[in-house]
């Protein structure tokens, strides 16, 4: 979707319409108005809100959408996403859209015009923060914010009207669920199940107040997550469905995952999810649902202060080296000036953590992990998927997040919120054990004294392992979903082979680095990287600013990419 002055631009996103006396409206993803039936009819009650005050409206819609209206009587242009600002939709000079491919394509932004820090913080993490893109003149539209182009072209921000976590609930977990559950009851839907508690207390919660759907969860064989929600959805009485990954088409898919993450995301991390979210849609599915976001609810993200959570002031170099980058990064394979950037990001991304301190260490890191961490990482994978099957976030909603975070500490503490509620919903289940050391849920006098030294455990081995994965440079990644095949066949394969040799020509990557010397997990995004600036090559340079090192080597690059693949890749750029 791209909208503009002149109108809107479907493409060929799966995007609803919806006319009315006094506005057009275009939307993708699921919203709701509490109450009303998600979909058309809450689209139609936002619209007629809209009207009279439309910071409050678009500030009252759930979900996790991206919207659009056009005002039939002013004029104006209005769009917007929704409140935990999970899907992503981008805004520029050109216009707001809800590509950022489709938005650098009409922008016509070249190989010079690219932020070599960008360049960086991608080949490190596989993603961008804060809103970031590739190119300073496009930028992630915020989730408090609502984009109005006027009849002129000019565009201007507007802010939401009650926004954030901070603002006190008025309503239970409970209570929210069943105003999901009364817009959501024509969906068919498919809950992600997980060994773990939060997947858990979702299904439990969503069952108990009535809401039909069936259970999904991703891993192999001896994947722990996958025999623990067996158990689980036994005791539930539901069907689990499960995906095994399956890296038989990898390569051949590459062309694909690029436009499916939006040139925005590592493509050898979506490709597992992509395939369990293609599987729902063959069942019929229309609403998926994920548990991420429960730690909201426990002291999960508090880790590095355990068991110091009272403190009043936070530890943002602690919480980065933590919960950002254990591992450290690796600057030695970086030309000059990106192995600068390198070396100075940790300074630049604690200062831009700053912006979100609060009176309270934990009140502080809860900001942090819901405006930054989750917007920028979960809202990669939602806004990948939403493209052909609605998603949903039910914990990261405004609302029920608020929730999670005006809870004491001591509901926290020892995951008691969650015991307390799925005990009450379901006591027999509740003492299945769980993949976060092998704890329960229950909270029975018995299961917390024999779940108490496991929970302490479980904390000392996690805090010793972000050590290890400090002092040795490598994560210690258990339980992971994905096929232990698809690491090994992307080192091995042409095109990443290809990939590296792309980002040498570029002036990015050592002339001596091999791609035998990269960790796993930098693999997925040498490969997307490098075809980023293949897609962007296929356009004319821009070389307007292009004076650095590195500016002037993307430059040269392009020109070189632009003869080489402009064939492939404008097939590509055609059926986005």
């Amino acid at each position: 979707m791209f909208i503009t002055a002149n109108g809107f631009e479907p493409g060929t996103s799966v995007f609803r319409s919806l006319e009315t006396a006094t506005h057009t409206l275009h939307w993708l993803g699921l919203i709701y108005i509490d109450g009303v039936q998600a979909g058309p009819a809450s689209v139609a009650k936002f619209a007629d809100r809209a009207a009279r005050d439309l910071p409050a409206a678009a500030a009252s819609a759930k979900g996790n959408f991206f919207l659009t209206m056009h005002d039939k009587l002013s004029g104006d242009k209005y769009a917007f996403v929704d409140g935990s600002g999970l899907v992503h939709a981008f805004y520029s000079g050109a216009g707001v859209s809800s590509s950022f491919l489709d938005l650098v394509a009409t922008e016509r932004l070249g190989t010079a015009e690219i932020n070599p820090e960008s360049i960086v913080e991608f080949l490190h993490f596989g993603y961008l923060s804060f809103g970031k893109t590739f190119f300073e003149k496009i930028q992630r539209l915020p989730a408090e914010q609502i984009a109005r182009i006027s009849p002129s072209g000019q565009l201007s921000l507007i802010p939401k009207s009650g926004c954030g976590i901070d603002i006190p609930p008025h309503s239970s977990l409970e209570q929210f669920l069943q105003n999901f559950i009364a817009s959501a009851a024509s969906e068919r839907i498919s809950v992600d199940l997980t060994g773990g508690i939060d997947s858990r207390l979702l299904a439990v919660a969503l069952q108990y107040l009535g809401l039909s759907f069936e259970l999904a969860v991703s891993g192999m064989e001896d994947n722990a997550d996958v025999s623990i929600a067996a158990e689980v959805a036994e005791a539930l009485g539901l069907e689990l469905h499960i995906t095994r990954h399956r890296v038989d088409d990898f390569e051949t898919s590459l062309p694909y995952m690029f436009q499916f993450c939006d040139g925005l995301f590592d493509i050898a991390q979506s490709h597992n999810s992509h395939q369990m979210q293609n599987e729902r849609v063959h069942r019929g599915i229309t609403l998926m649902l994920t548990g991420v976001g429960g730690e909201l609810f426990k002291d999960f993200w508090w880790l590095q202060d355990f068991p110091f959570y009272s403190r009043k002031r936070p530890n943002l170099e602690r919480l980065y080296a933590v919960r950002i980058a254990p591992t450290g990064l690796d600057h030695t394979f970086l030309l000059e000036p990106y192995a600068e950037f390198s070396r100075n990001y940790a300074t630049r991304f604690v200062q831009k953590l700053s912006d979100y301190v609060v009176d309270g260490n934990t009140q502080t890191y809860d900001q942090i992990y819901y405006r930054v961490k989750m917007r920028d990482l979960v809202g990669r994978f939602v806004s990948n998927h939403i493209r052909f099957l609605p998603c949903y976030a039910p914990y990261l909603e405004p609302t029920a997040a608020s929730i999670g975070y005006h809870l004491p500490r001591r509901d926290r503490f020892f995951e008691n919120f969650h015991r307390r509620t799925v005990t009450r919903y379901k006591p027999d289940l509740a003492c299945i054990r769980t993949t976060q050391g092998g704890i329960s849920v229950s909270s029975e006098p018995g299961a917390i004294v024999g779940d108490l030294y496991k929970y302490v455990g479980n904390k000392v081995f996690r805090l010793t392992r972000k050590l290890a994965e400090k002092t040795f440079k490598r994560r210690y990644a258990t339980n992971v979903p994905t096929s232990p095949n698809l690491y090994a066949q992307l080192r091995q394969s042409g095109a990443s082979r290809k990939a590296l040799g792309r980002l040498k020509e570029c002036g990015i990557i050592a002339p001596h680095c091999k791609i035998e010397e990269f960790k796993d997990s930098y693999l997925g995004r040498v490969v997307t990287l490098a075809m980023l600036l293949d897609w962007v090559g296929s356009e004319p340079v821009s070389l307007i600013g292009g004076t650095d090192t590195g500016s002037r080597a993307l430059a040269a690059c392009g020109a070189s990419l632009d003869s080489r693949n402009e064939k492939e890749y404008v097939i590509h750029r055609n059926r986005l």
